[in-house]
């Protein structure tokens, strides 16, 4: 039995009115500068939408000294959130710099997110916090955090009411993972509105800049802010001395604690060492998760006689002031 062999003949294309072909989604990246008062939730929100721990938080103000680089990337997006000092007025010291890292991040940003909580005590800080960001120049929008503290709810409406005045878009922020939080909608207002670039401005592979050894000297300066009463933590500086990565399975970390006077030395070890071993042992159980193996950590406190208040040795710690004329 033999079959047939059934040749296919190309079939010609029916005519058809010629559609215009669909555009490419254009990729839009930039820098979102996180603004706001001392315990306004900037860190706290940071870590909320990048989904992991990449900045120290703590009750305290002035948590925040450096800035922080956290990434979100999206299909058609890239989102640098740079999460700045609480707005802080000084002529000097480490007050001047924190002011200066907070002016430099706004200016320097593509868009500025102002975060406000809800609790903030004096409606004269939120002003001039709004006019220090109107004087910016810089588009921007406005985030009201904590809006999870019912007894000061009420505030939501005079919150609300500033954005409508300043024509800027307003979100409703927690980091409780509820239902009223618009952190994705944050999200999705940024990445409509940034610029447009060829590609992200950074490794889409990273969450964050910032390498292991400064999130190391951070996290032992936010279990002291844990940990200490309020008499020392805004006086304490971290210096990392030694970051020995030799060997794969553990990491030899040793890091300098700096106070600024004699009489804080003993309070920050505390009776027979127990409050630094306390800090040690906290500081160690989260530096081994983000490094993901064991490490070996050594504090060691000094003293540097009011060190906040001389540049020499506030950029030994990267905070570095700029003189008039600097860019």
């Amino acid at each position: 039995m033999t079959t047939d062999t059934m040749k296919l003949t190309p079939v010609e294309p029916t005519s058809s009115p010629t559609e215009p072909p669909i555009a490419p989604l254009e990729f839009r990246s930039g820098i979102v500068g996180l603004v706001g008062l001392p315990n306004s939730g900037k860190s706290s929100f940071l870590n909320h939408v990048v989904i992991d721990k990449i900045a120290i938080v703590s009750p305290k103000p002035q948590t925040t000294r450096r800035r922080q680089i956290g990434l979100v990337n999206r299909p058609q997006a890239q989102i640098a959130f740079v999460d700045s000092p609480g707005l802080v007025t000084g002529e000097k010291g480490l007050f001047k710099y924190l002011h200066q890292e907070a002016r430099e991040v706004a200016e320097e940003s593509d868009i500025v997110l102002v975060l406000i909580a809800i609790d903030t005590a004096k409606k004269e800080d939120i002003d001039q916090l709004i006019e220090f960001v109107a004087n910016v120049k810089r588009p921007w929008c406005l985030g009201i955090t904590k809006v999870d503290l019912e007894p000061f709810a009420r505030r939501i409406v005079i919150l609300e009411e500033i954005a409508r005045q300043h024509k800027v878009p307003c979100f409703h922020l927690t980091t409780e993972r509820k239902s009223h939080d618009q952190s994705e909608d944050v999200l999705n207002h940024l990445a409509k509105v940034m610029p447009v670039s060829p590609q992200p401005l950074y490794d889409t592979e990273i969450l964050t800049t910032a390498t292991l050894r400064d999130l190391a000297a951070e996290t032992v300066r936010e279990k002291c802010l844990l940990i200490l009463s309020d008499e020392i933590p805004y006086g304490i500086g971290t210096q990392v001395r030694q970051f020995d990565e030799s060997r794969t399975s553990l990491t030899k970390i040793a890091i300098d604690i700096w106070v600024p006077k004699e009489s804080h030395k003993g309070i920050l070890i505390g009776k027979k060492g127990q409050t630094l071993k306390e800090i040690g042992s906290q500081a160690r159980r989260d530096i081994e998760k983000l490094m993901g193996h064991q490490v070996f950590l050594e504090l060691h406190v000094v003293v540097k006689e009011n060190w906040q208040e001389k540049n020499i040795w506030m950029k030994d710690l990267g905070y570095v002031v700029k003189t008039t004329g600097e860019s």
